[in-house]
């Protein structure tokens, strides 16, 4: 019985106007040792006004380290890192996506490649899914928009995202070419194979009223 038990440790304090939200266990390169990312929100005051800034810690906890800096009132959520942990997709909020390298602390605007302005879901507070390639070149991410869901290509060569199908989402790599997604229009699911110049036709691959596929 004692090998079953479980022990939960706390790893954050509980204060007033704090909030934490996101948490990712990250091993960067299969490395042995985790770190947990997340963000944290912490108001000054109690008219929940402040900054969320994107941070990573231990395992355990002890180890804690502010990766941005967000200022006026900026709200930086859903930090998502590479597997090889040179690079971070996050949200800011009513802005877009961004993306930085770990050390930098502020980021830059991820664009359309076809129309170089950014990716802004408008019916949707947050991105879905952002999910990396095994390889770190890529990543996919889906929002909603004009009552359509889109399901959207990161390209980390170009810093640009490009569309990868509309009325999709749910995307998740099954190698680092493939990417397994949910139609929403044909209630089925397919898969599509992905380069840097290229983007293939859709293979169905299961007929389903239904998938839930990931979490946010």
């Amino acid at each position: 019985m004692k090998d079953d038990l479980q022990i939960k440790r706390k790893l954050t304090a509980i204060n007033n106007n704090e909030w934490y939200g996101d948490p990712e266990f990250v091993n960067i390169d299969g490395t042995k040792d985790s770190l947990i990312m997340y963000w944290q929100d912490k108001f000054q005051s109690n008219n929940n006004i402040g900054e969320a800034n994107i941070y990573w810690m231990d395992a355990f906890g002890n180890l804690v380290k502010q990766l941005t800096k967000a200022i006026n009132g900026e709200r930086l959520l859903m930090p998502r890192m590479s597997p090889d942990g040179e690079k971070i997709l996050y949200y800011k909020e009513d802005d877009g996506l961004y993306v930085m390298n770990p050390s930098d602390e502020v980021g830059v605007p991820v664009t359309t490649t076809s129309s170089n302005v950014k990716v802004l879901p408008e019916n949707n507070k947050y991105f879905r899914n952002i999910s990396w390639a095994p390889n770190s070149e890529r990543a996919v991410f889906w929002t909603y928009k004009n009552n359509t869901y889109f399901l959207y290509l990161f390209e980390r060569s170009i810093g640009k995202a490009r569309l990868l199908q509309s009325g999709a989402r749910f995307g998740s790599w099954y190698d680092n070419s493939t990417v397994t997604y949910r139609s929403e229009s044909a209630n089925k699911m397919y898969m599509i194979n992905v380069t840097s110049n290229t983007i293939g036709d859709p293979i169905l691959i299961h007929d389903s009223p239904w998938a839930d596929l990931q979490p946010r």
